[in-house]
């Protein structure tokens, strides 16, 4: 029993400190983001950039295209260092990741040019509306920023996913059957029932359903399908379809389009007020960018702990219907206890931390609020 108890206290331990390290690397990145955008607008850098593309060319669109070419390899390789910490030597330290460095590099790299064509578009979109919309600039790009939201969503496992993790239909017919009834039963129509090859790069165990209409479908990573129970495989899904019920997909949709309308339109009144302030000719001018970007980046750090606060009322909600479409309850809290140990997350967190930064609600909640407390 001792030694049960010790092991329970050591992985408690490493839980405890592999989800701290964790989260002051994200508040470090967090800074680092917001100091390297306030030293470019103060300091003049972002002026003398665009001032450099404005010398090569006319064009307003080649403009656009270089300053933000050069600006996002910069601060890519800025943040590189920290990158690497956090995606692959605290991983590896800590014993989650089978990902050689190699491969790490290789999807970094896939994430650059992924992020690089959908933010550089997001930027011609951006300044061509800055330049032609006038006063209405703000509520177009706005406009046109949640469709594209919806579109990757929609997009993203058909044509993002596939660009790191490799999936195929799951080979185990019973248990398909079983998740594709409780779908069918949940109002969710999937396209089919996907094995995620986690095990590749992760210890991790996850399950998703993802993507939107005709794209919907159910995946499951090989670390969970080989480590637990049909019951648990169930119930895990159950949640996932509680989302499906309950509508939090487009409910988040909803959230983060009056995110992205107040932040473009703040950014409309800090434009206006940067013109005077720092001489910028316009709004359209892209040495005001860092303003911009700052607008958004210090309304998503204000907005963080409401946003965290309704996701983990979701969480709540979805564990609430998988217990009882399935009528086990058990299961489920059987499984998050399982995940909690394969996934190192901390099962009672600092309260102050689980409110400003936690999206979901700590695994000792959750599994107290289902009746079975094993902690």
């Amino acid at each position: 029993m001792n030694r049960e108890i010790s092991v329970f206290q050591n992985l408690f331990d490493k839980a405890k400190d592999y989800q701290g390290i964790r989260l002051r690397l994200s508040i470090l990145n967090t800074g680092l983001e917001l100091a390297v955008l306030w030293i470019l607008l103060s300091s003049g850098l972002s002026r003398t950039l665009s001032q450099w593309a404005d010398s090569l060319t006319r064009s307003a669109i080649l403009q656009v295209f270089l300053y933000f070419i050069v600006l996002g390899l910069a601060g890519e390789l800025l943040t590189l260092p920290l990158d690497y910490i956090r995606g692959f030597h605290i991983e590896h330290r800590f014993g989650m990741s089978n990902q050689t460095r190699k491969a790490w590099f290789g999807d970094w790299v896939k994430s650059l040019l992924a992020g690089g064509v959908i933010g550089l578009g997001l930027a011609q979109l951006v300044y061509a509306l800055l330049r032609t919309a006038g006063d209405h600039w703000w509520w177009i790009a706005a406009s046109l920023t949640v469709l594209l939201m919806v579109l990757l969503a929609q997009a993203a496992p058909v044509v993002l996913l596939p660009l790191f993790y490799k999936y195929k239909p799951l080979d185990r017919p019973e248990l398909k059957a079983r998740l594709l009834a409780l779908a069918e039963k949940c109002g969710a129509r999937v396209v089919d029932v996907f094995e995620l090859q986690l095990s590749a790069k992760s210890k991790a165990a996850n399950a998703a359903l993802a993507g939107l209409g005709r794209t919907r479908r159910i995946l499951l990573g090989d670390t969970l399908l080989n480590r637990y129970t049909e019951d648990e495989i169930e119930a895990v899904l159950a949640h996932e379809l509680g989302h499906h019920v309950h509508s939090h997909l487009w409910k988040n949709i909803g959230a983060q389009t009056g995110i992205v309308f107040l932040g473009f339109f703040l950014a409309d009144r800090f434009l206006s007020w940067g013109v005077s302030a720092y001489g910028f000719e316009d709004h359209a001018d892209l040495a005001a960018f860092p303003l911009l970007a700052l607008t958004f980046a210090v309304l998503a750090v204000v907005l963080l702990p409401a946003v965290n606060s309704l996701s983990r009322q979701y969480e709540r909600e979805a564990d609430r219907f998988a217990a009882e479409v399935t009528g086990r309850p058990e299961a489920l809290a059987s499984a998050l206890e399982r995940l909690a140990e394969q996934n190192l997350a901390d099962r009672e967190p600092n309260p102050v931390a689980e409110f400003l930064f936690y999206s979901h609600p700590s695994i000792g909640r959750r599994v107290r609020a289902l009746g079975k407390d094993e902690s």
